[in-house]
């Protein structure tokens, strides 16, 4: 009998394998464009880390969708080539199927639930934070598309780049723990001190203002002179403060129990949220099973057609749980997708066994 198993679980796995690269390969193709528009102007290997980063948070999701389609064209093709049929006759309750389904079932969603709880919210950090290195990459080589740059601490509009790392005619204002410096510049040239750690302005011909101990001071210097600021400094006008999305499950539990969230419902939320997509993965590969076997006789193709429902009815009520805990501030309602997912795999596979 573990033959018999095994030789499922082998086609099984073998199709969630190819259907998962090839959903994972579009969802590379369909992130590369956002993690470049994001990147503007980064190094390839760079624009390459957040793409995968974006790639990464959609893993979850694909594996689900990957486990339902494996499940409709292994079991399709077991009913439609007699296999089926041929156990029953030889007095093998189908039913014994539902163990390799079980085992891949459980197998990705343990997975799942580790990349949900563990992985994803760290994915979900990195991709909306450039790093030190991505600032240094920018800056020095001069690889803005609209001339400028903003920065909380930083901000600088130029006439034109002579080379890597130099900016001609250029408008800036530059703010560290000392104070701000704001005016223009003939030329501006930045440099990296590995040592410190820290951005090097070369500025040659400012005339601005200084402000120091909140006293403004109007200053022209017709030579060169020197500012640094530290790179930790620097951060995007658009970065995300830190979120719930951002934090592991072992942490968003520990901050609900000693109450600093704020947002205890949220919370419970998210953490019902993540527990339910980690379900819907074994969910989806028990209903794949009784869609390729009651559809096989329309071909693949159709099968294939009919395995989106499930996934229509499943992410439907993912909106509609979203709107009832928002309204009812309740987390609990987080649940309901795997719930209603759970009932119409119990409906499904009770019809195989009963024809």
């Amino acid at each position: 009998m573990w033959r018999f198993h095994r030789y499922y679980i082998k086609e099984f796995l073998i199709n969630l394998l190819l259907t998962f690269v090839m959903l994972f390969g579009i969802a590379v193709l369909a992130t590369v464009s956002r993690a470049t528009g994001r990147a503007q102007g980064l190094g390839l290997l760079l624009t390459l880390r957040l793409t995968m980063y974006w790639s990464m948070s959609l893993i979850p999701q694909l594996l689900s969708i990957s486990v339902l389609v494996a499940s409709v064209f292994t079991f399709g093709r077991a009913a439609s080539d007699n296999e089926i049929t041929a156990m029953r006759a030889a007095g093998i309750r189908p039913i014994r199927l539902l163990g390799a389904v079980l085992f891949v079932g459980a197998l990705v969603g343990s997975a799942n639930a580790w990349l949900l709880h563990e992985v994803i919210p760290w994915t979900h950090y990195e991709k909306y934070r450039p790093t030190k290195d991505a600032f240094k990459l920018l800056m020095i080589n001069n690889k803005s598309r609209q001339n400028q740059w903003e920065l909380d601490n930083f901000q600088m509009r130029w006439g034109k780049g002579d080379g890597a790392g130099r900016y001609l005619d250029v408008d800036f204002n530059v703010t560290n723990d000392r104070g701000s410096q704001t005016g223009r510049a003939d030329s501006l040239e930045i440099v990296y001190d590995e040592p410190e750690d820290a951005l090097i302005l070369l500025i040659d011909g400012f005339d601005g203002e200084i402000t120091r101990n909140g006293k403004t001071v109007p200053v022209k210097l017709p030579g060169q002179t020197t500012l640094a600021f530290s790179i930790g400094l620097l951060e995007t006008r658009n970065r995300r403060d830190e979120g719930m999305h951002d934090v592991s499950t072992s942490q968003l539990v520990a901050e609900v129990d000693s109450g600093v969230t704020g947002r205890d419902w949220q919370a419970r939320w998210l953490v019902g949220d993540r527990i339910g997509n980690a379900l819907s993965t074994l969910f989806f590969a028990l209903i794949g099973f009784p869609i390729g076997v009651l559809f096989r006789r329309s071909g693949r193709m159709v099968s294939f057609a009919i395995s989106f429902v499930p996934l229509a009815f499943f992410y439907g009520l993912v909106f509609l749980g979203q709107g009832l805990s928002r309204r009812t501030e309740d987390w609990q309602y987080s649940l309901l997708p795997v719930a209603g997912l759970a009932i119409a795999a119990v409906l499904l596979t009770r019809r195989v066994f009963r024809q």
